[in-house]
């Protein structure tokens, strides 16, 4: 991970990459998956003679393995009198070979032992993010003479802050 900034005037820019590699991965695999055969009758469970009613069988194993890469922009302009705006932008790429919608981490494998057949886009990737914050510090009774109103009144803000994004 790295990043660089710079800095003009009231203006403060950033961009930085980051990388993350996950390997060994604890994931949930379903032994029981019927080989592809690729006819047309329906392919038979793998342990169906020994085990006829199972449909799973659940095996947990280290074969997971998943990579995040992201380029982030930051753009901050401080104007005079309390107004602030910060803008990012996020490009990201996230990819693995097992299924993560809930936030755990399971397994439903194309091919029983080749987990290079699932590796792809992640079910959270979000590719595209972009954040617009604006913020404004109201002056009323900043300099006010009167003590509790100054106290009560003054130091205010409104903010506002849109998102926009692909993905989840």
């Amino acid at each position: 991970n790295t990043a660089l900034q710079k800095q003009a005037g009231s203006n403060s820019f950033t961009i930085s990459y980051v990388g993350l590699l996950g390997r060994h991965q604890e994931v949930n695999a379903n032994l029981n998956l019927p080989s592809p055969c690729g006819c047309t009758t329906t392919p038979q469970f793998q342990y169906q003679q020994q085990l006829p009613n199972v449909q799973t069988i659940n095996w947990r194993t280290p074969s997971g393995s998943s990579s995040y890469y992201a380029l982030q922009g930051v753009y901050e302009h401080r104007l005079k009198y309390g107004l602030t705006v910060n803008t990012s932008y996020t490009y990201a790429s996230n990819l693995n070979n097992f299924a993560d919608t809930s936030g755990s981490i399971s397994l439903t494998q194309q091919v029983r032992n080749n987990y290079a057949y699932d590796h792809g886009n992640s079910d959270i990737a979000i590719r595209h993010h972009f954040v617009l914050m604006v913020n404004y510090a109201l002056p009323f009774f900043n300099h006010s003479s009167n003590g509790l109103a100054k106290a009560a009144l003054s130091g205010w803000q409104v903010n506002t802050l849109s998102y926009y994004q692909t993905g989840v």
